[in-house]
């Protein structure tokens, strides 16, 4: 209406602007003034509770007046800057736009104020509202359309980080081997990448367990050398090799297997069964050649020990009068046959003992 007058909206604001300015000035004035007449009266009067002081006798000089301190003026704070009726205007109107979650209203007001000094602020809460609107559904999807709507907000970085988390969360409820390593193809300078590793790592290392094969272990260990899970997956495929021949519980078994596998974690182990074995095995042996050896009347063989390949045995003469009825019932010339067939006898024991399988030497004693 004040068109064709010359008059725009700015100019019929400024008087109102210098109203309202000169009446905060003149208020702030007469409140500086009702503060220091207040804070000189409290210097002024005695303090609360006080009594007069009665007056001396005519031979006593009479005291001095107390000396009261001089009134000082406190100075108020500052008070702030009223504000303008341009701010007071784009104030009510963010506020009203954050309160409803929709940027129409700064839109509005950016069309018709666009060179004003809010407009930088008008044009953040835009951006804040739509921010919390993506925030609110808080999904890959909403984060993914906000950075592809508006990649210049200043939101943008923080809405891919919690794109990229909402991601591996998806990958982690899936939890396959394909979705991690996809992910790590995507996604490589991701700080979840190392975890999506290690969870391709465990998914492999249940699997190959499922299998119980020694060859899905050694290529476990050969794909994963510095996995965590390696000790554990050497464990398992050592008691792969080992329990098959564990099972058969024979020496011969256990010296394949040393033979076969010589840097198993079993190997020593296999080693002591197969030497217990062993020890047993050429005690049978040599008790059964004992047993034969003692049917002759002169002499008889037991067995002592077998230690590191070594076995020892017993040969025991019989006494003088079992000797004596002997060569009774052999007549003569018996006594030197007798030592004869007892030198043989010794001898071919000794022979047979030593063919015992593991038997080094023979010690008679």
């Amino acid at each position: 209406m004040y068109a064709g007058r010359g008059m725009t909206a700015q100019t019929i604001m400024q008087p109102a602007a210098v109203f309202f300015r000169r009446t905060a000035m003149a208020t702030c004035a007469v409140l500086y003034m009702l503060c220091a007449a207040a804070q000189a009266e409290d210097a002024v009067s005695p303090p609360a509770g006080s009594t007069e002081i009665p007056p001396a006798d005519a031979g006593e000089p009479s005291p001095e007046p107390p000396q009261l301190a001089e009134p000082t003026m406190a100075i108020p704070p500052p008070l702030p800057e009223p504000l303008q009726p341009g701010e007071i205007i784009f104030e009510s109107l963010r506020k009203k736009s954050l309160e409803t979650g929709k940027e129409n209203l700064m839109d509005r007001y950016l069309k018709d104020n666009s060179s004003v000094r809010f407009a930088d602020r008008a044009r953040d809460t835009i951006d804040d509202i739509r921010y919390r609107r993506c925030r609110a559904e808080n999904t890959l999807r909403a984060y993914t359309a906000f950075i592809a709507n508006y990649p210049d907000s200043r939101h943008a970085a923080e809405a891919a980080r919690r794109a990229d988390d909402l991601l591996f969360d998806s990958v982690s409820r899936e939890n396959s081997i394909e979705g991690y390593t996809l992910f790590i193809e995507e996604f490589p300078a991701h700080p979840m990448v190392p975890a999506a590793a290690a969870a391709i790592e465990d998914l492999i290392f249940d699997e190959v367990k499922k299998a119980e094969s020694i060859v899905a272990w050694a290529e476990f260990l050969r794909d994963h050398a510095a996995s965590e899970r390696a000790p554990e997956a050497l464990a398992l495929k050592d008691g792969l090799e080992y329990e098959p021949y564990e099972k058969r519980d024979a020496e011969e078994g256990y010296r394949e297997f040393i033979r076969g596998f010589p840097v198993n974690r079993h190997r020593g182990e296999a080693y002591s069964r197969m030497m217990v074995l062993r020890a047993a095995r050429v005690k049978r042996e040599a008790d059964a050649i004992c047993a034969e050896a003692k049917n002759e009347g002169l002499y008889s063989c037991d067995f002592v020990a077998f230690e590191e390949g070594t076995l020892r045995v017993k040969i025991v003469r019989l006494s003088g009068e079992e000797q004596g009825q002997h060569l009774l019932m052999g007549g003569p010339g018996y006594a030197e046959e007798a030592l004869r067939r007892y030198s043989a006898w010794k001898s071919e024991t000794i022979k047979r003992l030593l063919r015992i399988l593991s038997v080094i030497s023979v010690t008679v004693e």
